[in-house]
C-alpha cells in the first residue's frame, strides 16, 4: 500500500505530458531494437537501478516495504553472474593452463589470479542478493583481494629468472579492485591492465625465441584483464549495482559468504 501512495502521488497531471528535457537523474529503460539477451541484461540492470531509487524514496518517506530478501536470496543466479563464469571459463583457464605450462613460479602465480578473480565473482553474487554494505562492511569483503595480491607481490625474486614474469602479475592483479570503484571502474581496469605491459614485455623480448610457452603465459594475462574491461564495460559501467531490494549484508554475512570460492577454475556453478 505504501508503495502504491506514493507511485499515485508520483504520477504527472496530464496536462504535464508534454516533451520535457531528459532528467539527468532518471533511469532510462533499455531499448528495443537490441538483441535479447543484451535486452535482457539492460532490463535487469534497469530493474535493480529502478527498486534501488525506489527504495531509497521509501525510507526518506517513512513507508515500510514488504520484505523480499528472502526471495532475492534464493532466487538463482544473475543474469551478469552468469556472464561472468562465461567469462572465468573463456580467459581465467586458459591463464592458469599457461602458468602451470611453465613450471618455476608459473602454477603459484596461476593459483594466485585464479582466487583473485573467484573473489571478484563473490562481489558479483553477493551483490545480486543484498543491499550495497557499509563502507566497513565493505572493506571488510575487500581484505581477501588485498591479501592475495599481497601474495603475487611477496613472491617477487630479483635474481629468479621469474622476476619479471612475477612483477607483471602483481602490478597488473590490482585491477581487481574495480567491485568498489565508482562511477569509473572501467578505469582502474585498464589503467593496471597497461601498468602490467612493461615487465610482461620484457618477458616477450627475453623468451619469444627461447620458450613460447612464456610468452603465451604474459599474453594470456593480457587476454583476462582484457575481457574483465570488457566485462565491466557491458555490465557495470558506472560501478558494482547492488540489490536495493535484498537484505542487509552483515559482517557475519560476509564472512560467510567468503568461505567458499567459486567452484572450479570457471569459478562458478
Amino acid at each position: 500500500r505504501g508503495q502504491a501512495g506514493l507511485l499515485a502521488r508520483a504520477a504527472p497531471p496530464e496536462d504535464a505530458a508534454r516533451p520535457q528535457t531528459a532528467n539527468a537523474g532518471a533511469v532510462s529503460a533499455p531499448t528495443t531494437t537490441q538483441q535479447p539477451a543484451t535486452m535482457a541484461r539492460e532490463l535487469d540492470s534497469y530493474l535493480r537501478k529502478l527498486q534501488s531509487r525506489l527504495a531509497a524514496c521509501e525510507a526518506k518517506l517513512g513507508i515500510v516495504a514488504a520484505d523480499g530478501s528472502d526471495d532475492d536470496e534464493d532466487a538463482g543466479p544473475t543474469p551478469q553472474l552468469i556472464e561472468f563464469d562465461e567469462f572465468l571459463k573463456a580467459n581465467l583457464d586458459p591463464f592458469v593452463a599457461a602458468a602451470d605450462a611453465i613450471g618455476g613460479a608459473g602454477p603459484a602465480l596461476g593459483d594466485i589470479v585464479k582466487r583473485g578473480f573467484q573473489q571478484n565473482r563473490r562481489f558479483i553474487e553477493l551483490a545480486g542478493k543484498h543491499k550495497k554494505p557499509a563502507p566497513p562492511v565493505l572493506q571488510g569483503l575487500m581484505a581477501e583481494t588485498s591479501k592475495i595480491c599481497k601474495e603475487a607481490g611477496d613472491l617477487f625474486d630479483r635474481a629468479s629468472p621469474f622476476a619479471n614474469h612475477i612483477k607483471a602479475i602483481s602490478d597488473g592483479l590490482p585491477a581487481l579492485q574495480w567491485v568498489i570503484i565508482e562511477p569509473m571502474p572501467l578505469e582502474i581496469v585498464n589503467s593496471y591492465n597497461e601498468a602490467q605491459d612493461f615487465y610482461a614485455n620484457k618477458v616477450r623480448m627475453e623468451y619469444r625465441s627461447k620458450d613460447a610457452k612464456h610468452v603465451e603465459f604474459v599474453n594470456a594475462f593480457k587476454a583476462l584483464l582484457t575481457a574483465l574491461a570488457a566485462y565491466v564495460k557491458k555490465n557495470y559501467k558506472t560501478g558494482l549495482e547492488w540489490n536495493g531490494r535484498g537484505s542487509v549484508l552483515s559482517d557475519a554475512g560476509a564472512a560467510a559468504g567468503g568461505a567458499g570460492g567459486g567452484g572450479g577454475g570457471g569459478g562458478g556453478g
